[in-house]
């Protein structure tokens, strides 16, 4: 009796002891079950949303080439936006065709975004205007309302002809095959002083002015333009450009802010 009440058992203990056994297999067993699901879960929305994401990127088709009409055809059907953000003109290309495009042929792009292009104005219509035998001043002015402007000058000595007249020019009068709108000529210097035109860029009108007058350098047309952070009066454009070759008849023509 008196062992008895000391302790348990031993075949009391041994059960207890299986039974405190299966209750802890038991409940590892739940553990490892939820974090098999848990885990299982977290997998399935993983590859979910990389399936969603997969399935709202789309392919880029090539556009170059084509028009306005039929790339918003080709496009529409995925999604995507054309979006014109230039124009330039090409003898080899019609108008109205795309030229470029970002995002490239074949890339992928995601659903709703847009496409960047730029269209061909085609052959220029307005042919290169004949300058030869113009003054400067008068080259100068057909050549804007061309829709060129004068590049670079280029002076030579030439004895027996008008100083400030136009020899040659590049490109050649009546071509339409001119990459850009500038026209360069070549200009009888005669036998005035010639000046190497300075930087003015940057430089306070009321400073370019006096030193125009000290060397006897005629002062052109001056326009005015906006600028956000510049302070008025600063020189932002001028014609000749730096490093040309001007004479004292040449006007200069100045852009300052305003």
């Amino acid at each position: 009796m008196q062992s008895r009440r000391q302790g348990f058992p031993q075949g009391k203990r041994i059960r207890l002891q299986t039974y405190v056994q299966k209750k802890v297999f038991a409940i590892a067993l739940i553990v490892v079950l939820s974090a098999v699901l848990v885990a299982a879960g977290l997998f399935g929305f993983i590859v979910g949303m990389n399936m969603t994401v997969s399935r709202s990127d789309v392919q880029v088709p090539q556009l170059v080439g084509l028009t306005v009409k039929a790339a918003n055809n080709l496009l529409h059907p995925l999604n995507l936006t054309l979006r014109i953000s230039g124009e330039r003109y090409d003898s080899l290309v019609p108008q109205g065709t795309i030229l470029s495009q970002l995002p490239p042929q074949g890339s992928r792009s995601k659903s709703g975004r847009k496409v960047q292009t730029v269209l061909s104005k085609g052959a220029r219509t307005h042919p290169v205007p004949n300058l030869i035998n113009s003054t400067a001043g008068v080259a100068q002015m057909t050549s804007e309302k061309n829709n060129y402007v004068i590049g670079r000058i280029s002076t030579i000595m030439f004895p027996g002809i008008e100083k400030d007249l136009v020899l040659a020019q590049s490109p050649a009068p009546g071509s339409t095959l001119a990459v850009t709108p500038r026209i360069d000529v070549l200009i009888v210097s005669g036998k005035e002083s010639k000046y190497i035109m300075p930087n003015f860029l940057g430089m306070k009108l009321n400073r370019v002015k006096p030193f125009l007058e000290e060397h006897e350098l005629k002062l052109g047309k001056v326009h005015y333009r906006f600028h956000q952070s510049l302070p008025k009066g600063t020189l932002i454009g001028q014609f000749p450009r730096p490093g040309h070759m001007v004479q004292s008849r040449d006007p200069i023509s100045l852009e300052v802010t305003r």
